[in-house]
């Protein structure tokens, strides 16, 4: 199709991404001469849900609070009438050279190495201080939602992380839409949410993403989240809500213990005995790595076991989704901050718990 111009600015030439809730574009600014990525919500006017404008307005609210190397910028929110149709809201976000992390580990070929792990852990600890800090918790962390760069070590680049979608993060000020934080409604990821966030009707505060980084944490390192994201998402809600996770070094018997501790003390049940702030995190993993040095070895790369069912993070019940649809792109593909941002993400009635 013919090079679009939206709103007068931005120049859209490659779709990378689509599903249920818009489209993701490679998009040109031509008042700034830079690459971008634009997100478009399409299907308004027909009568689609209508949070989904509002989870981009969300989305783009809470991002624009937050200034960190390790979360994808949003430079703008917009509304697009150039073509004669229904208004459509779009985001511009930086363009990201990189892969989701669900992509880097899915198979369960190959682990990433334990020191790629525990720095990538470091960044995304930096990404979420940060969103705290500010007041914002982001409430779907999991491997699709953490992009990683590509690095060159010939040159001395590191592989680096960036958080991205905040489109169902909370407010704690209490600024956000309140339709997507109510009381009694699950939204998230079932197989990277924490006990109180699937339960429904218990308070969630930041301690919910560093429950959720655990199970991003367990993954990289065994290949596989906590519990069998295949099984259906009840199941799954009971099992974050009652069930301890098998530690990871019996999934991976060479695991140093050490990582063992941190990811179970992430996974605890009771927000109270995680610890209690990302910087908390960051110190363990300062200590963790100091204790093992020699973690980019061969056993770093595994294999890594059973492998979840991707169409378990599809949603049956959700606003709306966008999801690339090209198959996994080689290391240093150009990504946008956007794809497969909310492939996943659920917004229905909490489970009602069991009885004793």
């Amino acid at each position: 199709m013919p090079e679009r111009l939206l709103d007068g600015r931005y120049r859209l030439t490659d779709r990378i991404g689509a599903g249920g809730m818009g489209e993701v574009w490679r998009a040109l600014d031509e008042h700034l001469h830079r690459e971008v990525a634009v997100k478009i919500v399409t299907g308004l006017g027909r009568g689609d849900d209508p949070t989904v404008a509002a989870r981009f307005v969300q989305e783009a609210r809470a991002a624009a609070r937050l200034s960190s190397p390790h979360i994808v910028t949003v430079y703008e929110l917009g509304t697009d009438r150039s073509d004669g149709g229904p208004e459509q809201p779009y985001l511009v976000l930086e363009l990201v050279r990189g892969r989701p992390l669900d992509q880097m580990i899915d198979g369960g070929s190959a682990l990433p190495p334990l020191d790629d792990v525990a720095r990538w852990a470091d960044q995304m600890c930096r990404a979420l201080a940060t969103a705290h800090a500010a007041g914002v918790v982001h409430r779907d962390m999991k491997p699709a939602n953490v992009l990683v760069t590509a690095g060159d070590r010939e040159a001395g680049e590191e592989s680096e992380v960036k958080v991205l979608d905040f489109g169902i993060a909370r407010l704690l000020d209490g600024s956000g839409p309140t339709a997507l934080t109510a009381t009694g409604t699950l939204v998230g990821t079932p197989a990277y949410m924490s006990p109180e966030q699937a339960h429904g009707d218990m308070p969630v505060d930041h301690r919910t993403d560093l429950y959720s980084l655990g199970c991003v944490l367990y993954e990289l390192v065994t290949g596989r989240p906590p519990f069998d994201a295949a099984a259906p998402w009840h199941v799954l809600l009971r099992r974050h809500m009652d069930e301890p996770p098998v530690p990871p070094s019996r999934v991976r018997p060479e695991l140093p213990g050490d990582w063992d501790e941190l990811i179970l003390a992430l996974l605890e049940k009771d927000p109270a005995r995680r610890p209690r702030t990302a910087a908390d995190v960051r110190r363990r993993l300062g200590a963790l790595g100091a204790a093992a040095p020699g973690a980019r070895t061969a056993d770093s790369r595994q294999p890594a076991g059973p492998r979840r069912n991707p169409a378990s993070d599809r949603p049956a019940a959700t606003a709306g989704a966008v999801a690339a649809s090209a198959a996994p792109p080689p290391p240093g593909a150009v990504r946008p901050g956007v794809a497969d941002a909310e492939a996943g993400t659920r917004a229905t009635p909490a489970p009602s718990r069991p009885r004793p």
